[in-house]
């Protein structure tokens, strides 16, 4: 089943007020794309504008330009948490990432990152799928993590994309404890607001994965 993306673009539009032959316009525009489904799990792909409410800082906002397109290529970072603490959890950390690779779209892009006690380049989506195999053959669990070096890494380089969609999705199981980058200098260079970041937590008892979405501050 060919999934079906719907692209919904926000244009926020603030004034000032106007002075002698002077006109001032902010204009912010906020793109936001997002997948429907139903609760079968069947892709929803009859929306329009009207159907859609968004708000910012619980004030309903306008939609000025609602697209809706069948591809959007994508380009998506994976960073694997390879610290000490992740040993037995890797395991099924490099299934679901062997898994999804597998299963991305012609035309999408991605590239694996492992970070431990650094940030390694393990594979891009140029190599052939047997190069990835080999790389997370070689990986150990061990060292403390620079979970925020890697992120960095990976904002910037899935920024040079081309594509319009882009995504970092980070495997791990605790904090940063050895970047040289903080946290609060992270977020300051997170230069494209709204800017938001996920994580894929997973849980020893239970294997699955948590997600947990922050917002950088702008």
């Amino acid at each position: 089943m060919q999934k079906r993306l719907l692209l919904v673009a926000v244009l926020l539009c603030v004034s000032v007020p106007l002075l002698p032959q002077t006109l001032k316009v902010d204009v912010d525009l906020v793109s936001i794309f997002t997948t429907i489904k139903d609760d079968h799990g069947e892709f929803v792909t009859d929306l329009t504008k009207d159907d859609f409410r968004v708000y910012e800082d619980d004030q309903p906002q306008d939609i000025k330009i609602f697209e809706k397109q069948e591809k959007v290529t994508s380009s998506v970072g994976i960073l694997m948490d390879t610290s000490g603490s992740m040993v037995d959890i890797m395991p099924y950390m490099e299934r679901g990432t062997r898994d999804f690779t597998r299963r991305m779209p012609k035309g999408d892009e991605f590239f694996v990152l492992s970070f431990g006690t650094n940030v390694k380049l393990l594979h891009t989506s140029s190599q052939p799928q047997k190069h990835l195999e080999e790389s997370m053959a070689t990986l150990r669990g061990w060292g403390t993590s620079v979970m925020y070096d890697a992120l960095l890494y990976g904002m910037e380089k899935v920024e040079k994309s081309e594509r319009p969609r882009k995504a970092l999705i980070v495997f791990t199981d605790g904090n940063d404890n050895g970047s040289n980058v903080t946290n609060a200098g992270l977020s300051k260079k997170c230069k494209l607001p709204p800017c938001c970041s996920t994580s894929s937590r997973l849980d020893r008892r239970n294997w699955w994965i948590r997600t947990h979405w922050n917002r950088c501050p702008s």
